[in-house]
């Protein structure tokens, strides 16, 4: 087979440009965005948000269906508006990538596809019965049994023809295995998903969604349209029961054909513990459904993207662990062999995934792929602050990850569109005009890593293809061994890299067509080894034995954890134990030794010698100069990558960290900086070829360093980290504040009354909704409803007369007019205190869909109030959501009363601002501060970012430990000097989810909008939490 070639970036041959660069990076470095298109979209809106995009610093966007798309998917209004943007990113100097699906998984084309039963999703299913009557008989029979179980486990089987079938031996059940067509789901519109295993299928997909774009504006592929993006394709779906696995038609024949036996024979294997741990019928089958799904999907789509001058990139579904990569995709190490730009998904803040990104970027790094994306920030929520953008994004940089796609970036906020996975990256959120800054430090860091070539020296062999062995139906928890692989895989991968011994993994079947062996080195594609790790393995692959003894052989060092596997192709064989008799033995202790010995090129040690776990690294060279990024993750490494603390609690810190590279002599060590975009000399010393230099590393910082072979012209001095010597608390401050939006107070529970009847008393809003569509017997909204470009129109089947009544209390009435905000104020009359609402347009909040009707202040009263909406609803409607008074008051205990114009340190939600979801800046005087170097402190705070501002200086943002501006020359020492920081705020405490038992779960999606734990709405905490300090130096 012909070896791929290192693919090159536009810069990458010129080190010296890429430096030069460095301070303002080409937009090719910059995230993308998920543009969420999830209402009727207008073409001038859709350039407006292309020109905020480009002011947060971003260097192009995925143009993404999501639910509420009112515009009909890939009609011609979708393509004008397609196309208009694509006019805009060139104007803009941005790049306009398309994305294949209405929502996702990709495959469907939003059902249009699948409304033809020959491309429909099928699925082999399985019932069991003690007499044959007992049986549906649905779908096509494949196979039927006659099993003998003792609890779940089957100790003896026998394949029985249809007649036979009519009854069982006895102590015998009757299993049955057919397929059927997928069941249709409001997910793909009222139909299913795609059969993603058979060729035509995927054409025809490819038909109606590549082939369309590239007649609407294939001119600008390959320039201003880069790429297309597909999401989660799979081969079977989740959540659909755990007897459902893939299938296709035909799928047996060709089973046959490839492995020479009938999987029919025994096809309850895939079903049932069978008494084998490992079963040849399990391994062929998803080996089968693998290379189906990757040539179907994969490859033919590659291949069309290769032939159009545009990448594929984008990821499969459920890529993490061992057994939801078997259920649902085989192998995603398989599918990125024909990607363009490979991709992975970071789901929620507390996934540390680091396998995950793993097998993405050793495939990109063998077949020479230099970018590799990943999609991240989805599911967690308003208040995801913006030093963990950075955080995470640091330690994807270290596995290889070089590009971003944000999740999300919204259109609009109408209806359901607002709990689409929160928060909105975007000028929804408060602090979009700042996040240029982690833009630009992105963009640098990746204008240096991502042009360079990795330097790993250590492969491991994926267990992959032993989880299919073992795995039966889809629940992982009912299959032992699979758990057990699952978690010596996070094991091994957390012992290397907590050692700083950075490394790659191998697919079994991609080495099998693109290693060999070179003396020494075992060479798979673009990429070297000196020391292959083999970790404990239920069946190997023979050509994999074969490479590896070879290896061996050759004087290369093979190392093995547990005993040899007692399979080969998942049949039993000595082959594997005479082989291993010529590799290394070891636990994980031993292997770090041995692979210290003899792979050593990074290290980073505390004061006694350790490595330091925590620390991640990206080593790699260009020309002559080497870079090492090493970022501070702050939490150790626990063994579940799934669940850990929030970014706020990693808080680990390393003062004093020795680094040593090993490298030959000759370059110069700098520091650049990506935050600042500065280039700093750094000191070292050379001794027994090894560069050693110390560094200090906060919570969740990042350093980067370049060996340069030349000396960087322009480079700075090094400055010192300074040491505090004395600290003073600024307590008894009370600050005087300065907001950039109005107060609020949201207004989400009503009495419910249809047709002048009350029929639910202080409903949420919600719930409410639900409450109504299920009286017009319909479907609640969701995340996975039809959408509505769908929708027939005319007249309504069925109106409801619908009034709601909201109480509020007024300790003290407002003093000033305050605003309604809501959306679609044109489908009611609204009244407060019996005073009439004008419905005159006021102008909008947050989101365009958010209007604001003015409220003259006498209509408030203190005591009770009452809020009145009356109107006619029908399913066509948007739904009912919350609303919001915005003004001059404070709030209290759920009740307005008077605004605060000063407060102390603590949550400004108990002082006044429960819902505020705005920026807010604290003014306070400085006391005296003697001469010297000082800095201004924020030690304990909660928003999204830090601003400093000192005498009205320029605003320093803070984004990452340590939270902290230099005073020396700011200051003006004659007793007026003034201090204002700014708390960048959040829309959590606005729009929700409000009443979990959780302040913080663990995922945020729609679903939890409408949980109701509690009966207080929860709040979580913001602004400057404890007194700042003066520090001095």
């Amino acid at each position: 087979m012909k070896q791929p070639e290192e693919k090159k970036t536009a810069s990458s041959a010129n080190t010296s440009c890429g430096y030069r660069d460095f301070q303002d990076p080409p937009m090719e470095f910059r995230g993308a965005p998920f543009w969420s298109w999830n209402s009727k979209l207008e073409a001038p809106r859709l350039r407006e948000q292309i020109r905020i995009m480009k002011k947060m610093g971003m260097g192009g966007f995925f143009m993404h269906s999501r639910v509420g798309l009112k515009t009909p998917y890939l009609g011609p209004e979708w393509f004008d508006c397609v196309k208009a943007c694509i006019d805009e990113a060139e104007k803009e100097g941005l790049t306009a990538w398309l994305y294949d699906e209405d929502r996702w998984p990709s495959g469907a084309a939003g059902g249009i596809v699948t409304a033809d039963d020959r491309f429909k999703m099928k699925e082999l299913l399985m019932e069991r019965a003690e007499k044959k009557e007992a049986l549906s008989m649905a779908g096509t029979s494949l196979a039927c049994f006659a099993a003998v179980f003792e609890n779940q486990k089957v100790i003896s089987y026998r394949r029985i023809g249809p007649e036979d079938a009519l009854s069982a031996g006895e102590g015998e059940t009757l299993v049955r295995c057919y397929y059927d067509f997928s069941a249709r789901s409001s997910e793909f519109n009222g139909e299913t998903y795609l059969d993603t295993l058979n060729d035509e299928a995927v054409r025809k997909f490819m038909e109606v969604t590549h082939e369309a774009y590239f007649r609407e504006c294939g001119s600008d592929f390959g320039n201003a349209v880069p790429g297309i993006f597909t999401d989660e394709p799979c081969y079977a779906l989740p959540y659909r029961g755990d007897v459902n696995l893939p299938w296709t038609v035909g799928f047996e024949k060709k089973f046959r054909e490839k492995c020479g036996y009938d999987l029919c024979d025994g096809m309850i294997e895939l079903f049932f513990d069978c008494g084998c741990e490992v079963s040849r019928f399990r391994r062929d089958y998803y080996d089968l459904l693998t290379e189906l799904f990757v040539h179907a999907f994969s490859r033919q789509i590659g291949k069309w993207c290769e032939d159009h001058r545009v990448s594929l990139t984008g990821h499969v579904l459920w890529e993490d662990e061992l057994d939801g990569q078997t259920a649902y995709i085989g192998s995603a190490m398989r599918f990125y062999e024909y990607m363009q730009i490979p991709g992975i998904d970071l789901l929620t803040e507390r996934w540390t995934t680091y396998a995950t990104a793993k097998q993405c970027t050793s495939v990109a790094r063998q077949l020479g792929k230099k970018r590799r994306l990943c999609e991240l920030y989805g599911c967690t929520g308003w208040d995801f602050p913006l030093f963990a953008h950075k955080s995470l994004g640091d330690w994807l940089y270290a596995m290889g990850i070089n590009f971003r796609c944000h999740h999300l970036f919204w259109y609009s906020m109408e209806a359901e569109a607002k709990r689409d996975y929160p928060a909105s990256i975007s000028e929804h959120s408060p602090w979009y005009a700042v996040y240029s800054r982690i833009e630009d430090h992105f963009a640098r860091l990746g204008s240096v890593i991502a042009r360079g070539n990795e330097i790993r020296d250590i492969l491991v062999i994926h267990p992959m293809e032993s989880v299919w062995s073992v795995k039966y139906r889809i629940r992982k928890d009912w299959v032992p061994s699979v758990t057990q692989l699952n978690q010596e895989f996070v094991s091994l991968a957390e012992t290397l890299l907590g050692e700083n011994l950075d490394f790659d993994y191998g697919d079994e079947e991609l080495l099998s067509r693109y290693a060999s062996v070179n003396g020494c080195t075992l060479k798979v594609g673009c990429a070297e080894y000196k020391a292959v790790v083999v970790p404990a393995l239920k069946t190997i692959r023979s050509s994999t034995l074969k490479l590896l003894a070879g290896f061996a052989s050759a004087g290369g060092r093979v190392f093995c954890l547990g005993n040899p596997p007692e399979y080969v192709d998942a049949v039993r064989s000595g082959e594997a134990r005479r082989a291993f008799a010529e590799f290394v033995p070891v636990d994980h202790a031993r292997l770090t030794e041995e692979l210290n010995r003899l792979c050593r090129r990074i290290s980073l040690t505390d004061e006694q010698g350790h490595e330091i776990g925590p620390l991640l690294t990206h080593f790699s060279e260009n020309g002559d100069d080497l870079s090492l990024f090493i970022c501070n993750t702050g939490l150790e490494m626990s063994g579940q990558p799934m669940d850990c603390p929030l970014v706020r609690d990693r808080n680990l810190t390393f003062p004093n960290v020795k680094i040593a590279v090993t490298a030959e002599a000759g370059r110069k060590l700098y520091e650049f900086d990506t935050l600042s975009g500065k280039i700093l000399e750094f000191p070292f010393r050379y001794e027994n070829g090894k560069y050693l230099f110390s560094a200090s590393f906060d919570a969740l910082s990042s350093r980067l360093f370049v060996l340069s072979g030349k000396p960087i012209p322009g480079a700075l001095p090094a400055s010192e980290d300074p040491i505090c010597v004395s600290r003073m608390n600024l307590n008894g401050t009370r600050s005087k504040i300065l907001r950039d939006e109005p107060n609020v107070f949201i207004l989400d529970h009503a009495d419910v009354c249809i047709d002048g009847k009350t029929v639910r008393h202080n409903e949420f809003i919600l719930l409410a909704d639900d409450f109504l569509r299920h009286e017009l017997g319909k479907p609640p909204r969701g995340g996975h409803m039809v959408q509505p470009y769908l929708r027939k129109g005319g007249k309504p089947e069925r109106e409801l007369d619908l009034q709601l009544k909201y109480t509020f209390e007024c300790m003290d009435a407002p003093e000033t007019d305050c605003m309604l905000a809501l959306e679609h104020p044109e489908l009611y009359s609204i009244a407060l205190n019996g005073n009439v609402i004008d419905q005159q347009d006021a102008g909008f909040w947050i989101d365009p869909v958010l209007r604001k009707l003015r409220i003259p202040a006498d209509f408030f009263r203190t005591g009770e109030n009452e809020l009145i909406l009356s109107g006619k609803y029908h399913e066509d409607l948007p739904g009912l959501e919350s609303l919001f008074l915005l003004g001059e008051f404070g709030v209290y205990d759920e009740k307005i009363g008077r605004l605060p114009d000063s407060i102390d340190w603590g949550d400004w939600c108990a002082r006044g601002f429960p819902a505020y979801g705005g920026n807010f800046t604290y003014k306070m005087p400085l006391p005296s501060i003697p001469d010297g170097r000082s800095f201004l402190s924020v030690t304990e705070w909660r928003g999204s970012a830090v601003g400093i501002r000192i005498n009205g200086s320029e605003e320093q943002l803070l984004i990452s430990p340590p939270y902290r501006v230099e005073l020396t020359d700011l200051l003006m020492h004659d007793g007026s000097d003034m201090a204002e920081i700014r708390i960048y705020g959040h829309r959590r405490n606005v729009f929700g989810p409000f009443y979990l038992k959780e302040k913080w779960p663990a995922w945020t999606g729609p679903a939890q909008f409408k949980i109701l734990e509690t009966e207080q709405r929860q709040t979580v905490p913001c602004g400057i939490l404890s007194a700042p300090c003066v520090e001095t130096i």
